[in-house]
């Protein structure tokens, strides 16, 4: 007696090669905006799947496939249990996303006459030519930056503010810009919540059908945006007396430049250095390296991979260097508002200075929490 059939594979489900560094064949199978990656037999199955719903067949074929035997029951729990749901019936909610709250400022239709202007800073020689400018004035801004702050009027602060939150804009722009310039399928562009922060956010989901250097160009396409629009701020303070506001833009978005490339957290650096070293869900490759190193892995004893050694050192020194800023900003804070607190000479100022203290540390500590919960997740 035959079994029963299996679920029926959707028309719309659709699957490509992925191109990753590991020496196992990755596939990615992309259905409703979802993006999974699977193995090679996985793959295979997926296809038969689309041919009959007979498990026997399917597991006659896999046996073949992988010269190895396949059974009926194998076949069944694969898809039952392995496979995503969404591979087989309309699932009607959207993704689950990492923003708690979100809505959408511009359509791609919206933005599409934009990101093909935006596109040729995309080219060779526009790169080259804004990243030496860029690089340029860094180096001619570092004694203004490295120059005590000088203290802002709230106007002045909210200024700063206002600049900096378009540059975080122009920023995810970039990321859309990068993914228009190599002809991916792209979302819009809007505003959401992450966690309890505010943010833009831009859908690139459609950069999973290119190559692991074309990621990692769409995720550093957010931080070269931004540097072009911070050499506006730069040639700003150079040239005029009272550099205050452009100084305070500049400094607010280093500060968000180096929090994105942190990698503890699915941010830019997350996803860059997964592209580049083409490390699929990297947290979790992370995570079993460190435990083959240290004999806890249930494979120990097998070979480690020198890439995966060289990822992990790469994680550890991105994600030490990002917390090491976090802390200098945190020590160079309190000691600054304690300072003004000490000096102040009306009741007022010991208020205002003492709440700024309190937020600020507040703020640091919040983050610094976040970021300490996520690393150990990784390494747990």
């Amino acid at each position: 007696m035959s079994s029963p059939p299996l679920p029926r594979l959707r028309d719309d489900v659709a699957v490509a090669t992925l191109d990753t560094s590991d020496p196992r064949s990755r596939y990615r199978v992309e259905v409703d905006g979802r993006h999974f990656v699977i193995d090679r037999s996985t793959a295979f199955l997926v296809d038969e799947l689309r041919r009959t719903t007979n498990a026997d067949s399917i597991a006659l074929e896999l046996s073949r496939a992988l010269d190895q035997l396949v059974t009926a029951n194998d076949i069944r729990y694969a898809v039952e249990q392995k496979l995503p749901k969404v591979l087989f019936e309309k699932i009607d909610e959207a993704p689950k996303s990492p923003l708690s709250w979100q809505v959408e400022l511009a359509s791609a239709r919206t933005l599409n006459s934009i990101l093909s202007f935006n596109s040729v800073l995309f080219r060779s020689k526009s790169v080259i030519t804004m990243v030496m400018i860029f690089v340029a004035l860094e180096v001619l801004m570092l004694p203004i930056l490295t120059e005590p702050v000088r203290a802002l009027h709230w106007t002045g602060a909210l200024t700063a503010t206002v600049l900096t939150l378009i540059g975080v804009a122009i920023h995810e722009l970039g990321h859309l810009s990068a993914c228009h310039h190599f002809r991916a399928r792209h979302g819009g562009f809007g505003f959401g919540l992450y966690w309890i922060f505010p943010t833009f956010y831009a859908d690139v989901t459609g950069t999973w059908s290119l190559s692991r250097m074309q990621r990692a160009a769409v995720d550093v396409g957010g931080l070269y945006f931004q540097s072009i629009y911070l050499s506006i701020f730069a040639i700003w303070a150079l040239s005029t007396k009272d550099p205050t506001i452009p100084v305070a833009t500049l400094l607010l978005s280093h500060t968000l430049m180096l929090y994105t490339l942190n990698p503890v957290l699915k941010f830019d650096g997350y996803w860059l250095l997964s592209d580049i070293s083409g490390t699929v869900n990297l947290h979790q490759r992370i995570n079993e390296t460190a435990r083959k190193i240290l004999g806890r892995g249930a494979d120990y004893g097998h070979t480690i991979r020198f890439a995966d050694i060289l990822v992990l050192v790469s994680f550890l020194i991105l994600a030490t260097a990002f917390f090491g800023h976090l802390m200098w900003m945190v020590i160079t804070n309190a000691s600054h508002s304690f300072a003004n607190v000490w000096h102040a000479t009306s009741l007022m100022s010991v208020l205002s200075s003492g709440t700024l203290l309190a937020l600020t540390l507040l703020l640091l500590s919040v983050v610094s929490l976040r970021l300490l919960r996520a690393m150990i997740k990784v390494f747990r």
